[in-house]
């Protein structure tokens, strides 16, 4: 039934959609966020790995994920615990900071607009699948050069941000 409604809904009024998610959590919904639609169709769009973090994540923890934050969301709304959110494409990482900011957890929640890898560098990315964006293929177009640096890298930086905290 969510779905059909989401469907109707979303031709007849083509903007996003507030969600709430669960307990004073919200995700931001709009046409093509599949992962977005997908905890609107099902509560949790996976619900095993969701229902997991909802369970076993402390509030002391630190949860590392991102795309358009939906579990940075559960982390850091519900349970209160630190996400490091890092997102590479620049369109899914306004969706993240869109449901960050809508669900005003900030300070629970450090981001970090860049890709990950084995080594620094830059990348070829697909630019034009919404939140299911991915590494290209050569021989794939419309893709977006995004830089990228090691997880060790990042975990300096990391360290030194909660430092000073």
């Amino acid at each position: 039934m969510r779905f059909v409604k989401w469907q109707l809904f979303s031709r007849v009024y083509p903007f996003p959609l507030v969600y709430l998610f669960k307990e004073n959590s919200k995700l931001l919904v709009k046409n093509g966020l599949t992962v977005a639609t997908g905890n609107l169709y099902c509560g949790l769009m996976e619900y095993d790995v969701m229902g997991f973090l909802l369970h076993f994540l402390r509030p002391v923890d630190v949860f590392v994920g991102a795309n358009i934050g939906s579990y940075s969301v559960l982390a850091s709304g519900k349970i209160k615990a630190l996400s490091i959110a890092i997102e590479p494409i620049p369109n899914t990482f306004k969706q993240l900071s869109e449901n960050i900011s809508l669900n005003d957890i900030h300070d629970k929640v450090i981001m970090m607009n860049i890709g990950v890898g084995g080594k620094e560098g830059k990348l070829m990315f697909t630019n034009s699948l919404y939140a299911e964006n991915r590494i290209a293929l050569p021989t794939e177009s419309n893709t977006i050069e995004i830089e990228v640096s090691t997880l060790d890298s990042l975990v300096g930086i990391l360290n030194a941000l909660l430092v000073e905290d």
